[in-house]
């Protein structure tokens, strides 16, 4: 070969490595930091969310609590006190809560006074001299109250908000328009550095004038809310710490959320790229500054390099593969003809030579053997002729591993039959191997022989028992699966209850595994599962029975003397497991499981229950708070009490199909009507048993729920409401009736058009329908349940929510979800007559409701007092066990009450 054609059969070789080793690595370097980058936009749309959630909830918060004090006909310490505490536990961020009340000029001393005599010795009005809002409304805005009450925040007290002519010029336009805002720019000093102050403009009288003139003339002071940004950037580092969140004024240039912007930079010693952005903040913080450095580890990982190189790989083999090819090509034409007329004589010979021949005259002498069958035996054709059959042919049966007698007999024996028992041959070079043997038998003209044909089936009997491996063990830990491990517990739980032998099966199951998956993809989960199963073998016995069940599911069996070395064995795992650290995209994430111990003993009962108990045992260990063990033990009530539940199930089913479930109703007063017929009726569930007790619902719905058999339920009590209402001897013509449905049914697609086509059915008016949810599943289906509202009122039907006030914020639902009644705590109507706090917090739902346009509802009534105290907050309706109990449908005729007050 010349110099010039080597010369360029290496160049066209490295171009063939390079080029696409290079392109390569560019495309799966864009891809990681398009990655990145996406990532980094999605944290940039968390933080506007929370950013808007803390201004949002604010504003919210703001507009309750002022709403609260126009409607209140006196304001003092404690309420602002008891208001306060419940915005700042609901209110991310609120550091401070006061009030600023307006004093005309020349009202400066009196004012002092009064706030000298109500416990404030020291208290003066600090600021400039009286600043004009308005002509002829002169005076000052000092700080009246604040909240928390400690010395810190104290130092407050009077200090006028009107510091400045801006400030005198936010606060007229704040009062103007009568809606929450941030008074920008006030600082009150040191004692509230960093806090951003949001303000909610009060007015005298019951309603705030709809002027803007009027709302000026009748200003009576301000709420503020001292909110600390900082404490939102921290939430923010907390959920994302691999980005920086800086809160700073805007540089010449940059526009809230104009993107993302990168550029390469050089931090600890190698050469990265950082992601910076800017996106919305609170109001008057300027701007949310991210940033996020991509190490040059996380750019160009191992496995990320490993690409490119076996592409160029590839590249550079296929190359070189094209060219032995042309040289092969070129070589065979020369020889191709000087092959073929061999080709032609070995043709014969060749169709015979995968099996071993050997050829047997009458006396089984060797007179042939292929080369086959020398490879086989380690001799060759010179050595092996002549000799006896049974000198070189040492055959045992594969089962017992005995050699075969009388070699000649069975040769006989066996000549023409198609079915051959399993054989191992023994050889010199590879002991013993399975083989599969046809005799023949020999004819010639003047002595008889036969042919042996021996064929090595090693290969196949590899492919049987990979097959078999593959059968019963996991493709991806090597671990049995679950059929085998199921197999093993058979065996043992049989050998327990005939030789007395005691067991104990752990099962365990990852936390949070589907969240790594989901994360980060199943190439991750998968790598988990490996490791996991890895350590799950360190810590184990060596005669301990591993394996999968599926998904992130482990099981182990283990021969154990009593249920206390099961249980320490199971506390080892988990906490060996607890030691893992998954690294994973530069990310470390500790693994924690749930595992359930139960023994495998004559009283463990059949294979089903047992595995049906350790999975009781799991779950348990799950509801107990996850990363624990529980052991199931005799008297565990935990795993008792959810074998019950699932018993509920056929029951349940059953109960529906022969249509068990009965309604009761408990009447609903007008407060200043108690005497005559009820207002409303509310139905209440009972489910029959076989023995006709009409059993209370805490029995079976907690199951119900468990089992997703609320919608059925609930769609069944709905037809037997509206069955009850179109019936005048059950229920009165004109009686509104109020029916409760669960979270599972709001989310039910079907549920507007059950109740439709139930109410036309039988001829109900929907204005006599009155739906009730309680506040919590409302909270938290807060988009489907407003979405319901909508709908049933639009329809004519109404909406209630249930067990109303469990939190103040409980105020805010009302506007994003428009109901007709609400029915207030029952907690807090019982411990009216004896804490303050519930009395004002039922006093500030009545007067809230009122306002809105809300009726409100007292249940859980026991005694007279409770109606007296409830008549004087101004409830709406009552209910409860002082003025009648539940009664079912069937049992009742015209129902009146009499009671006097």
């Amino acid at each position: 070969m010349s110099r010039q054609r080597w010369a360029a059969r290496w160049f066209g070789r490295v171009l063939a490595f390079l080029l696409p080793a290079l392109l390569t690595l560019a495309m799966v370097l864009a891809v990681r930091i398009e990655g990145y980058r996406q990532v980094f936009l999605h944290v940039g749309q968390s933080a506007i969310e929370e950013l808007q959630l803390v201004r949002g909830t604010t504003v919210a918060m703001l507009t309750a609590i002022g709403s609260s004090y126009q409607v209140m006909n006196e304001f003092d310490a404690s309420r602002l006190s008891a208001l306060a505490s419940s915005m700042r536990y609901n209110t991310p961020g609120v550091q401070l809560v006061a009030f600023a009340t307006w004093v005309d000029h020349g009202e400066e001393n009196a004012f002092v006074a009064e706030m000298v005599e109500s416990g404030y010795p020291s208290y003066r009005i600090r600021g400039q001299d009286a600043q004009e809002l308005i002509p002829g409304k002169r005076g000052h805005l000092p700080i009246r109250f604040i909240e928390p009450n400690n010395p810190r925040l104290l130092r407050l007290l009077g200090l006028d908000v009107l510091q400045d002519d801006d400030s005198v010029y936010q606060v007229r336009e704040l009062a103007a328009s009568g809606l929450p805002a941030v008074l920008e720019g006030w600082r009150p000093g040191p004692v509230a550095d960093g806090l951003v102050f949001y303000v909610m403009p009060t007015y005298r009288g019951f309603f705030a004038p709809s002027d803007t003139h009027g709302r000026l003339v009748q200003l009576d002071g301000l709420f503020l809310f001292g909110v600390d940004p900082q404490m939102v950037v921290s939430k923010l580092e907390r959920l994302h710490p691999e980005v920086a969140f800086v809160l700073g004024p805007m540089t010449a240039g940059e526009a809230v959320g104009s993107g993302v912007t990168m550029r390469p930079v050089s931090e600890g010693g190698g050469l990265g790229l950082r992601l910076t952005a800017v996106q919305a903040t609170l109001d008057g913080l300027g701007g949310l500054h991210m940033s996020r450095y991509l190490r040059p580890g996380e750019l160009l990982s191992p496995i990320a390099l490993f690409l490119p190189l076996f592409v160029g790989m590839a590249s550079l083999s296929l190359l070189v593969a094209l060219q032995k090819r042309e040289e092969v090509r070129v070589e065979l034409v020369r020889k191709e003809r000087e092959l073929e007329d061999e080709r032609r004589r070995a043709d014969g010979a060749m169709r015979s030579i995968s099996d071993a021949i050997l050829m047997l005259d009458e006396n089984f002498r060797i007179r042939y053997v292929n080369r086959v069958a020398e490879r086989m035996l380690g001799l060759d054709a010179a050595e092996l002729s002549g000799r006896l059959a049974e000198e070189v042919l040492v055959l045992l049966d594969a089962r017992t591993r005995a050699p075969l007698e009388a070699l000649h007999g069975w040769l006989q024996r066996m000549s023409g039959q198609e079915q051959f028992p399993d054989l191992l041959l023994h050889t010199p070079a590879r002991d013993c191997i399975p083989v599969n043997i046809r005799v023949s038998r020999l004819r010639e003209i003047e002595r008889q022989g036969v042919v042996v044909a021996i064929r090595d089936i090693s290969h196949e009997h590899e492919l049987t028992a990979r097959l078999t491996y593959q059968a019963n063990h996991d493709a991806l830990t090597g671990l049995l699966n679950r059929a085998a491990f199921e197999a093993r517990v058979r065996r043992a739980l049989a050998r327990s209850i005939e030789e007395g032998i005691s067991y104990a099966l752990i099962f365990i199951d990852l936390d949070r595994f589907k969240l790594i998956n989901d994360t980060h993809g199943h190439q991750a989960g998968d790598r988990l599962l490996k490791q996991v199963a890895e350590v799950l073998q360190q810590v184990l016995r060596e005669d301990d029975c591993l394996g999968r069940l599926g998904g992130d599911e482990f099981a182990v069996l283990m021969r154990t003397p009593d249920l206390e070395a099961a249980s320490e064995m199971a506390h080892r795992l988990r906490e060996r497991l607890q030691t893992i650290r998954f690294l994973w995209d530069g990310q470390a994430m500790e693994i924690h499981a749930s595992l359930g111990v139960v023994p495998v003993d004559a009283t463990s009962g059949s294979f089903e229950e047992l595995m049906m108990n350790v999975d009781l045992a799991c779950h348990a260990a799950k509801e107990a708070g996850r990363n624990t063990v529980h052991v199931l033990r005799a008297d565990d009530r935990v795993v008792g009490e959810r074998k019950r539940q699932i018993q509920w199930l056929p029951r349940l089913q059953e109960a529906l199909d022969e249509n068990r479930f009965v309604l009761y109703r408990q009447p609903i007063w007008r407060v200043l009507a108690l005497d005559g017929e009820p207002a409303m009726y509310e139905f209440l569930l009972r489910l029959r048993d076989a023995d006709g007790n009409d059993l209370l619902p805490g029995v079976f719905l907690p199951s119900a729920e468990r089992f997703d058999l609320m919608r059925a339920i609930d769609h069944h009590v709905i037809e037997l409401a509206m069955q009850a209402m179109s019936d005048p001897s059950v229920m009165p013509r004109e009686s509104v009736c109020t029916i409760n449905l669960s979270g599972q049914t709001l989310t039910d697609e079907n549920l507007l058009d059950h109740i439709h086509a139930q109410a036309q059915r039988h001829g109900v008016d929907p204005r006599r329908v009155c739906f009730e949810v309680t506040e919590t599943v409302a909270i938290s289906n807060l988009q489907v349940a407003g979405r319901l509202a909508t709908q049933l009122r639009e329809r004519g039907y109404r909406l209630m929510l249930d067990d109303f006030g469990a939190g103040m914020s409980s105020l805010g639902y009302l506007h994003q979800i428009q109901v007709d009644f609400i029915k207030i705590d029952g907690q807090f109507v019982r411990r009216a007559l004896t804490d303050p706090l519930s009395a004002v917090s039922v006093r500030m739902i009545c007067e809230i409701a009122h306002v809105l346009g809300v009726e409100t509802i007292a249940e859980m009534i026991e005694d007279q007092q409770t109606v007296q105290c409830m008549r004087g907050f101004g409830v709406d309706y009552l209910q409860g066990f002082h003025l009648a109990r539940p009664e079912p449908l069937s049992d009742l005729g015209q129902l009146r009450m009499m009671r006097s007050d």
